[in-house]
């Protein structure tokens, strides 16, 4: 028969202590008293971040898991309560898309605009003249149409 390896055998020892007591567990973060907003108060949250929301889109952030929230049947219908530090965390999440949207972009500045450059006239070509002498003025077209059909 073999014999077991000294360090395995320590470590043996030390695991099988540990297993024998019996340790609490953690308690769970998340309880029912948690959620104790509305989603008016919700609502209400993301307009002073400066991200408003419509009720319905705040149903589906509760209803696609965006937040933390538990579906509760009233006398007038269904309701949502939410976490507040879902809420945090969602703002907190929709204000580094916004950086990071913007630092890509860059959108915030407008783009720059050509200047306009005034045209350099020749001081030779304004004292010229336009006609040249001899030369017949062109009849307008109506003039040209009406002269050659006569």
């Amino acid at each position: 028969m073999c014999t077991p390896h000294p360090v395995r055998l320590r470590y043996m020892e030390h695991t099988s202590d540990a297993t024998k007591h019996d340790m609490p567990r953690q308690v769970t973060t998340s309880t029912d008293t948690d959620y104790t907003l509305s989603l008016e108060e919700v609502s209400d949250r993301y307009a002073m971040a400066g991200h408003p929301r419509t009720l319905r889109s705040l149903q589906r952030y509760c209803v696609n898991g965006h937040l933390d929230a538990q579906k509760i049947a009233t006398a007038t219908g269904d309701k949502f309560l939410v976490t507040p530090s879902s809420v945090a965390r969602h703002i907190a999440q929709i204000d580094e898309l916004a950086t990071l949207e913007f630092a890509a972009t860059g959108r915030d500045m407008s783009r720059p605009v050509a200047t306009p450059t005034t045209a350099q006239v020749n001081p030779q070509e304004q004292e010229s003249p336009t006609t040249i002498e001899g030369d017949t003025p062109r009849l307008a077209p109506t003039e040209a149409t009406a002269h050659n059909w006569k």
